[in-house]
């Protein structure tokens, strides 16, 4: 894990790193993630109870919730654990509002990745109404870094493309403050040319290449952080024409 963690810097060397370990980073258990990226500048998940284990790990640095709240009452869980968060749609800067005009909220404020949907056509607010978002959250005193998410970087021939996707963000965001964070693995490998402030490194840091193609890893330099063993049980000595398992659907 520290070795792809540090080939991520080489490909990146003047972006802070969100180490991705959603989904219990990748099977891997957020406990070994914690360990293994130690080095990192923040970690990236989806969820509240994943931040309380990594916090009960002893990590004292940046958590972001990559999808942001579930339910306005996450707000509550999100300040004790100090996370920062996405926002990716209206309720959402609905909840923020609320959490402003609430006493118990007198403290430190989240951290606001504002997220545009520039074309993955996942999650994020369209470029017409980003502006908008921003002068809501801005007018609140959230600090906000822009974000989107790209769709081809592992891809030349399919659009939109990962520089029509950049250009669309730079279009709404080129005269406000703030940071960006853009790059995935497959961009920060493919696609250098794509400044990003923050990078958002997911299947490349347990050494496994965007591509998808195994022949990539040792071109790249990765190391895959996972096997998986398993041993043979038993064995049948079948004649040509005998089926096997259930419905029989199998023949030899």
């Amino acid at each position: 894990m520290a070795h792809n963690l540090a080939l991520v810097r080489a490909y990146a060397p003047k972006a802070k790193v969100w180490s991705v370990i959603k989904a219990n980073a990748y099977g891997h258990t957020i406990e070994a993630a914690a360990r293994g990226f130690a080095a990192t500048d923040g970690f990236a998940l989806l969820d509240l109870a994943e931040a309380k284990r990594l916090r009960e790990t002893g990590w004292q640095g940046p958590i972001l919730l990559l999808e942001g709240l579930f339910a306005q009452e996450d707000l509550f869980a999100m300040t004790d654990l100090a996370c920062d968060c996405v926002v990716h749609e209206w309720r959402q800067v609905d909840w923020l509002e609320n959490m402003v005009d609430a006493p118990q909220f007198s403290g430190a404020r989240p951290h606001i990745y504002l997220k545009m949907n520039t074309g993955m056509n996942r999650l994020g607010f369209r470029p017409d109404d980003y502006l908008q978002v921003w002068q809501r959250l801005h007018g609140l005193g959230f600090e906000i870094t822009h974000m989107t998410h790209f769709a081809n970087a592992d891809y030349d021939d399919r659009q939109p493309s990962v520089d029509a996707q950049y250009q669309t963000l730079e279009k709404v965001v080129a005269d406000l403050p703030g940071l960006r964070t853009v790059a995935n693995s497959a961009t920060l490998i493919w696609h250098p040319q794509i400044p990003s402030d923050w990078v958002r490194p997911g299947i490349m840091l347990y050494g496994a290449s965007p591509s998808g193609a195994s022949s990539d890893i040792e071109g790249l330099g990765l190391k895959p952080t996972m096997s998986l063993r398993s041993e043979v049980i038993a064995l049948q000595h079948l004649s040509a024409g005998e089926s096997v398992g259930y419905g029989s659907r199998y023949k030899t």
